[in-house]
């Protein structure tokens, strides 16, 4: 009978001993739904999952009450913005948002695999990308934190997609101020011109699909993708994970 060798040997340890966990609330997850959301959250937690859904706005991703057929909302026929789609699996709230939080603030990177499915989990219509960009990062942020949670986001949609990654053409231009206790108008403001993105042959006539965690008024999407367009870019869609309601 021939060794097992020392490799193989530590896998097999590992995979005895890990024990997944639920990425809201840590509690043990069962995998026998066998699909990305078991493998995320555990049964409790699941309860708490709304699905965007019908009807919502086809440009912004925003959901309306009660039912329809999807229209565009006030917001995209005042301002359209540079963008032409965005999409989530799920509504902010419940376990999601604790997920999202504890990836961010906790923080937990390791994280992002689990959450990294959860992007592709629900039957959403997004164009076939050329490249995949993050949201970027400002410089000083990302020192203080250590890691920028959309780029790790974004490396598994562009795994997903099969299309190349780029954290480098589209960059923030300046440190902004946390947008919580801001209002709609406040966050386009402040904003306004917070991105820029060089003009390079990968970004020309491109299909970019830009990568966040969650959108809650767009005014950080819409930023980035106005700088990408005036960059060069064909078309611009959006990918979170959550839109806020």
């Amino acid at each position: 009978m021939g060794t097992m060798a020392p490799k193989r040997i530590l896998t097999a340890l590992a995979d005895l001993l890990w024990v997944p966990r639920c990425t809201a609330c840590d509690n043990f997850v069962s995998l026998a739904g066998g699909d990305s959301i078991c493998a995320a959250f555990c049964s409790v937690c699941i309860e708490s999952l709304v699905p965007t859904g019908s009807p919502r706005c086809p440009i912004c991703g925003l959901t309306f009450d009660g039912v329809g057929k999807d229209h565009v909302c006030g917001h995209c026929l005042a301002d359209r913005p540079a963008f032409s789609s965005s999409y989530a699996p799920f509504l902010y709230g419940g376990a999601v948002k604790q997920a999202i939080l504890r990836f961010k603030y906790r923080p937990a990177p390791w994280l992002s695999t689990q959450l990294g499915r959860l992007l592709f989990s629900q039957d959403g219509v997004l164009a076939t990308p050329d490249v995949v960009m993050p949201v970027p990062s400002h410089p000083s942020r990302l020192r203080q934190r250590g890691f920028n949670q959309s780029a790790l986001l974004a490396r598994y949609a562009a795994a997903a997609c099969r299309v190349p990654l780029d954290t480098n053409t589209l960059r923030s231009t300046r440190e902004t101020m946390q947008q919580a206790g801001l209002n709609r108008a406040q966050r386009l403001r402040h904003l306004r011109g917070a991105f820029a993105a060089d003009s390079t042959p990968r970004l020309a006539d491109a299909r970019v699909l830009l990568v966040d965690d969650v959108v809650t008024t767009t005014a950080t999407v819409r930023a980035a993708a106005q700088a990408l367009v005036e960059a060069g870019a064909r078309r611009v869609d959006v990918l979170s994970l959550a839109r806020a309601p």
